[in-house]
């Protein structure tokens, strides 16, 4: 299975844009807090995204964070 991560802008009068993983590049994600009571999940993340339809249309984040509801299976 493919690890695949999506990042979408949608702005007024613009197209859509659809975002993939660059795998060339490293990333980093890393779990701060699984909260296994409340299912919540919180973690950092450093990465690089490039534009499906054009490959020199590129997304850089650092420093990033989440917090995100999950389901256990």
């Amino acid at each position: 299975m493919k690890n695949k991560i999506e990042y979408w802008q949608d702005s007024i009068n613009r197209p859509i844009k659809i975002f993939e993983l660059d795998p060339t590049r490293n990333s980093y994600i890393e779990i701060t807090k699984l909260d296994t009571f409340h299912n919540i999940i919180s973690g950092l993340f450093d990465l690089k995204l490039i534009e499906i339809e054009d490959k020199n249309d590129t997304v850089r984040i650092t420093n990033g964070r989440f917090d995100a509801l999950y389901t256990p299976l």
